[in-house]
């Protein structure tokens, strides 16, 4: 069939009919290749980028781990140390008061080891925060999520809602 019997036929049939579209896409002239069009370019640009981006996160992510890996390990000692602190101090406090009852000591040194206690406990919470987000930071550098999600689909938990 030639391209002016096809376009005769299409002027008896629907112009806009999808076989008319296929037939005539098919049978017209083949032109020149043309450059891609800007949207295509975009397109290209923005995967390119994405490829590089995922390329400087893989090579970084060990470095990552690396990190938040020692950075738990450092607070997670320095935790420890701190809880011994706070029991000695808290030790310090009671015989403090025990010599201010008995009248040996003055209440000012009570006072004083209240007031040490109190800012080792304030140390101590911020270890144990900083020790949380250490490990988050750690899931995060690991690829973080994919035991929750595993955890999600199992049937033991099926009925947990992961909404507030």
């Amino acid at each position: 069939m030639t391209l002016s019997r096809f376009c005769e036929c299409c002027k008896k049939l629907q112009r806009n009919s999808l076989c008319c579209q296929i037939l005539f896409r098919d049978l017209a002239p083949k032109s020149a290749p043309t450059s891609p069009s800007p949207k295509i370019a975009v397109e290209d640009a923005r995967l390119r980028q994405a490829a590089t981006q995922y390329e400087s996160a893989a090579l970084k992510s060990p470095e990552a781990v690396e990190n938040a890996l020692i950075a738990y390990s450092c607070e997670h000692q320095r935790r420890a140390g701190l809880k011994q602190c706070v029991a000695e101090s808290r030790r310090m406090v009671e015989l403090a008061n025990g010599l201010c009852l008995r009248g040996v000591g003055d209440f000012l040194s009570v006072l004083e080891e209240q007031k040490s206690r109190d800012t080792l406990e304030d140390e101590l919470a911020q270890s144990e925060t900083n020790m949380v987000v250490s490990l988050v930071a750690l899931y995060k550098a690991l690829g973080g999520g994919w035991i929750f999600r595993r955890l999600l689909k199992s049937s033991a938990c099926r009925g947990i809602s992961t909404s507030g």
